[in-house]
């Protein structure tokens, strides 16, 4: 198991006893588990507000290039 920073926690690759530790971490301590499931949801977040401003960039584009 590998501790990234007081919140994050990862496995080894192709380790399961580090898997197993990561699972029993998370399990015995559920302000850790709702913390690291909150940071997880960032990304994704961030990610889902982007591609909405990437609709909304590609939709007014063509506006912006008809008065040329």
């Amino acid at each position: 198991m590998q501790v990234i920073n007081e919140i994050s926690i990862a496995a080894v690759p192709d380790d399961p006893s580090a898997f197993a530790a990561v699972q029993t971490t998370l399990t015995d301590s559920p302000e850790r588990r709702r913390e690291t499931s909150v940071q997880a949801g960032q990304p994704a977040e961030r990610d889902i507000i982007r591609g909405e401003q990437a609709a909304e960039f590609v939709e007014l584009l063509p506006r912006t290039q008809a008065g040329r």
